[in-house]
């Protein structure tokens, strides 16, 4: 895989009648120790920030860092639940995440992540998520 390439990012929640959320960026991937690492940048909907975000991904976890406007670290991780105080511009929300499935593909043009998981605040079931990720280099 080369080092600039796009991110292709669909999400959906099963079952919801809300149309998936896709977005598709330019990006930076390297592979350090075994862990899928990539970087992009996104400019939040009507906002002048633009988030860093960083997602970095191995077999068995997947986390999702981003920075600057929305804040947070989200930990994908199928043998415990995990929690984070997600921050955004309007205020804070602390998030636990149940990580149902992740499956990592790997050839040489395609990295394709897949997450399925459900968002819970406190003890109540806020979402039932699907996330596809697809990297691929840029031509």
């Amino acid at each position: 895989m080369t080092e600039r390439v796009y991110i292709s990012i669909i999400g959906r929640q099963p079952g919801g009648e809300d149309k998936p959320i896709e977005t598709k960026l330019p990006g930076r991937y390297c592979l350090i120790n075994g862990r899928h690492c990539i970087s992009y940048e996104e400019r939040l909907a009507d906002s002048e920030y633009v988030t860093k975000n960083i997602i970095k991904a191995s077999g068995d976890q997947v986390t999702i860092i981003k920075k600057n406007g929305v804040e947070s670290r989200l930990v994908f991780d199928q043998k415990r639940i995990t929690s984070t105080d997600y921050h955004t511009p309007f205020g804070s929300i602390n998030l636990s995440i149940r990580t149902k499935s992740i499956a990592i593909k790997e050839s040489q043009d395609l990295i394709e992540l897949k997450l399925e998981y459900s968002l819970l605040s406190g003890n109540t079931l806020v979402s039932d998520n699907m996330v596809n990720i697809k990297i691929t280099p840029a031509r």
